[in-house]
This record gives C-alpha cells, sequence and structure tokens, in this order.
C-alpha cells in the first residue's frame, strides 16, 4: 500500500510542468541579459519610474537570478531616454524600440481592461531576441491598488515571459496563468524547471548528473502554438520508471528517505 501511495504521489507531482512563451517557444540565447527601463511616467501604476526601477530589480533579485540550478543573469540598467507611451508591445518591437538581446521594461495606458495588471511579449529573429514588459498605468488600473510585494511578484511574472517562460497550471507557482487574488513570494518547482531548461548551467547540477539518459531535469512543455487557456501537463514517463525500479528492487532504502 505504501508503494502505491509513493508512486501515486510522485506521478501526481510529474503531472503538471512549465512552459513555453507561446510567441517564441525559447529564450535567450545568452544567459546574462540587460532590462532597460523606459523613460515613461510610471505614476498611474502607482510609483515614479525610479521606483519602478527599483521594484524591477527586486523581482529579478528575489525570484530570477536567485535559481542555483539556471545560469541565468538579469541587469537592470538605469531609466533610459527611451519613450514608449501610447505605444502596444508589437508597436515597440516594430519600431525597433529594444536593442538586440534586451529587455525593455515600462509604464504605459496601452491596455483595454484596467483589471490587466501588466504584459509582456517576447519576439526572437535568427539568435537576436528581444522582449517587452508593460506595466498598466491607465486612469483605471489596479496596479496603485496592490502593495509593494505584490506589484513586485506581478513585475516578476511579467519578467518570467520575457525571458522565455509561459503560464503553468499548478497554482503555488509565480508563472501560474492567474495571478489575480495572490502574492507569490517564492519561485515553484515548476518556475525553477523552467528557467533552468532555458538557461541550464555548462556542467550539470548536483544531483543530477547520475541520470544521464534522462537529458533536462526539467518538466517542460513547449505550447509555442497554444494559446493561454491550458490544457494540462505532461508526464516523465522515464523517471518515473526509473523510481518504480529503484522502489522494487530496494525497497527498505527507499520507505526510510520518504516515511
Amino acid at each position: 500500500m505504501k508503494l502505491f501511495i509513493l508512486l501515486g504521489l510522485f506521478t501526481n507531482l510529474l503531472a503538471f510542468g512549465s512552459t513555453l512563451n507561446s510567441n517564441t517557444g525559447r529564450g535567450f540565447d545568452k544567459n546574462e541579459i540587460d532590462i532597460y527601463i523606459s523613460s515613461t511616467d510610471c505614476s498611474g501604476a502607482g510609483f515614479s519610474t525610479a521606483t519602478f526601477r527599483d521594484l524591477v530589480e527586486d523581482a529579478v533579485d528575489d525570484y530570477w537570478n536567485a535559481v542555483p540550478t539556471a545560469d541565468l543573469k538579469l541587469n537592470v540598467k538605469g531609466v533610459s531616454n527611451i519613450d514608449i507611451a501610447g505605444k502596444t508591445h508589437n508597436d515597440i518591437l516594430n519600431d525597433g524600440l529594444v536593442p538586440a538581446n534586451a529587455i525593455l521594461a515600462g509604464c504605459n495606458q496601452s491596455f483595454a481592461s484596467p483589471t490587466t495588471l501588466g504584459g509582456a511579449v517576447m519576439s526572437c529573429t535568427g539568435n537576436t531576441c528581444r522582449a517587452v514588459l508593460i506595466i498598466n498605468s491607465g486612469a483605471s488600473s489596479q496596479m496603485p491598488n496592490q502593495d509593494r510585494d505584490t506589484q513586485i511578484a506581478v513585475i516578476a511574472h511579467e519578467v518570467g515571459h520575457a525571458i522565455g517562460l509561459g503560464h503553468t497550471e499548478i497554482s503555488h507557482n509565480l508563472m501560474y496563468f492567474n495571478i489575480s487574488g495572490k502574492t507569490q513570494n517564492w519561485l515553484g518547482q515548476d518556475d525553477i524547471d523552467g528557467v533552468s531548461y532555458l538557461y541550464p548551467h555548462d556542467e550539470p547540477a548536483l544531483g543530477c548528473d547520475f541520470l544521464p539518459l534522462l537529458g533536462s531535469m526539467g518538466a517542460i512543455k513547449d505550447i509555442s502554438d497554444d494559446d493561454d487557456d491550458m490544457s494540462g501537463g505532461f508526464m516523465i514517463s522515464i523517471l518515473a520508471g526509473v523510481l518504480l525500479s529503484l522502489l522494487f528492487f530496494t525497497p527498505t532504502k527507499i520507505f526510510k528517505s520518504f516515511i
């Protein structure tokens, strides 16, 4: 009975995985990425443009730069002279306002719904990628009603999209598809798996090199042709088979580790 309970718990953890940004299905080709801050006024979002720069820095340092299994370094630059007022994500990308292999973050009033706190779009051509992150600073934006921790989490969620991640269906992850009504102060396993898949270290992370046949440690599904209405994740069947074999052949040792 303990064997089946353990297997059920383990396979349930693998039932869903991180997804890739639906626009690109990939991340940046380099692991060190600069984030430039637009000079556009952010007061409608509840903070100054200078404060927005600090919030972005907290978002990348508290979340994405803190993942030990990922070789990712996001560098937040100062406020630039790039103005994105009135422009959509695609306008900004098409107008060439984003430096190559970089992210531009700013605020504007281009959102149709006041309940949309922000959005990010990533675009890649060949080996060159660009991304735009915009926070809603419209007159009816709900962003000013959020506390600082929630604002940072919202920005960190959009940074996740900007570096190539899509949504997950697991609610305790930062990249959960619905961030309304929750403050996520940590990264979940899907978030960690996703960023580690896109930005891996050159050498296998400690603890992963004993499974050379499994490839990436993350459970990643490419949904480049899907929309935000997620249809579910998938299992890593090989890994489950390895665990099953270990449970059958060394039950005493395994049960001592988990019970």
